[in-house]
């Protein structure tokens, strides 16, 4: 919706261009008429055709005065046949041009004139004996084509004098007229200036107040813009202490849960045990084992019961082994045990049993009475390999044998169970 004052100046702006745009037109058509009041070359060149006639008509008529029927000076002759030459020229030719038009325009009788100069022609070069009557005749001649240029020259100027006067009347009209208008148009120019003057200067107010709104505004936003950017810091520093202390819950979880040697200790030790076996001569047995239906007791009673359960298996796991032997949990349900100073397979059997007997007792859990086993796969070095990562890769080969054949045994790695493996996971790769 348009305001009052958007409409008052809509308005005023509308007026103004109104009288400027009339002012241009009446310009436009007062030069246009002044234009075509002007006298053009062509005009002038009538009216100056027509007395130089008229003067020629008026020597040529003295000229035959002075010579006829005497001449009076002894050039008297020559001169008149000059002028009467220059006389018969223009005559003849009057009729022709633009000067022709406006002489049959405005009336003039130039047949008349026409014949009669034939007939003086006639009269005077024509006839060898000129007459006094001659004379007379052709005297009168020249009178009436006098009188009657004179009168048609009387009447032309008059009517050029009422053309003139009527351009002059039309003239000051327009001119009038026109300063009307330029008076009206600097008036509301006038009072458009006074208008926007007024106008600019509550501009400048409104504009003063709002950049102050602004000023006033843009240090509120800086001073939350601050209070936010602290607060993004603490925020940060307050999520990083406590990725820090999660971190450290699970390290403490994972110390907790096993308290065992870490991975790497664990292929340190590995690696320490291959060196004294090559130089005893004495095998060393790799044991993965994975809990059974772990997952089912994790989903069933939570993860906090479950760490419980963790817990739990890596004591009776320490306790079924020996002082020189080394566990390691490899993440979820997984452990690896590394069986040092091992004398026959005998001695392994009587550890994996233990393992399998304590492992399969029952579980006490807030109240709930649990089962579980483990399934475990065996790898010996030197015979499945001389590194750790061959000897895991193997035992768990073994392992996933042991939970084939029922879960809750053991099963040493043979060629076999690796070549079973290889065509599955052949035949897995077709099947897909």
């Amino acid at each position: 919706m348009i305001k009052f004052g958007s409409k008052t100046v809509l308005l005023v702006t509308s007026i103004l261009m109104a009288v400027i745009v009339i002012s241009i037109v009446s310009s436009y058509v007062m030069f246009r008429e002044v234009s075509n009041l002007q006298f053009k070359h062509e005009k002038i060149e009538k009216i100056a055709f027509m007395r130089q006639y008229e003067y020629e008509l008026m020597r040529t008529a003295n000229a035959f005065s002075e010579t006829f029927p005497t001449p009076l000076l002894e050039g008297s002759r020559k001169t008149f046949d000059k002028w009467f030459n220059v006389l018969w020229s223009r005559s003849q030719t009057m009729d022709k041009g633009v000067v022709g038009k406006d002489i049959k325009k405005t009336g003039f009788d130039y047949k008349n004139l026409q014949l009669k100069m034939r007939v003086i022609n006639q009269k005077i070069y024509h006839n060898s004996q000129f007459s006094l009557d001659d004379m007379l005749v052709v005297r009168d001649m020249f009178l009436a084509l006098t009188t009657d240029l004179h009168f048609y020259q009387q009447k032309r100027q008059y009517l050029y004098r009422q053309i003139e006067f009527t351009k002059k009347h039309k003239i000051y009209n327009y001119y009038y007229i026109s300063s009307i208008f330029s008076s009206l148009t600097l008036l509301f120019g006038f009072f458009v200036c006074v208008f926007l003057y007024r106008s600019h200067k509550k501009l400048l107010g409104m504009r003063s107040k709002l950049e102050r709104k602004v000023e006033i505004r843009t240090k509120a936003l800086k001073r939350k813009n601050l209070e936010l950017v602290n607060e993004v810091k603490e925020r940060t520093r307050a999520e990083k202490k406590l990725v820090e202390s999660q971190s450290q819950i699970e390290v403490a979880k994972e110390k907790a849960l096993t308290q065992w040697a870490s991975r790497s200790l664990f292929t340190e030790r590995f690696n320490q045990a291959i060196l004294d076996a090559k130089r005893e001569n004495k095998p060393v047995a790799l044991l993965f084992l994975d809990l059974d239906r772990f997952k089912y007791v994790n989903d069933t009673l939570g993860h906090s019961l479950g760490d419980n359960l963790l817990q739990q298996t890596a004591d009776r796991i320490s306790l079924a082994l020996r002082q020189s032997d080394t566990a390691s949990r490899f993440g979820g349900d997984e452990f690896a045990i590394l069986l040092c100073e091992v004398t026959s397979s005998k001695q392994i059997e009587q550890v994996l049993q233990r393992l399998l007997d304590r492992l399969s007792s029952p579980y006490m859990l807030e109240n709930h009475q649990t089962f579980i086993s483990a399934s475990i796969g065996v790898a010996m070095y030197p015979e499945d390999g001389d590194s750790v990562e061959v000897l895991l890769r193997k035992a768990d080969n073994a392992m996933y044998k042991a939970k084939e054949k029922g879960r809750n045994t053991f099963q040493f790695f043979t060629n076999q169970m690796e070549l079973d493996a290889n065509n599955r996971m052949l035949m897995e790769g077709a099947l897909h």
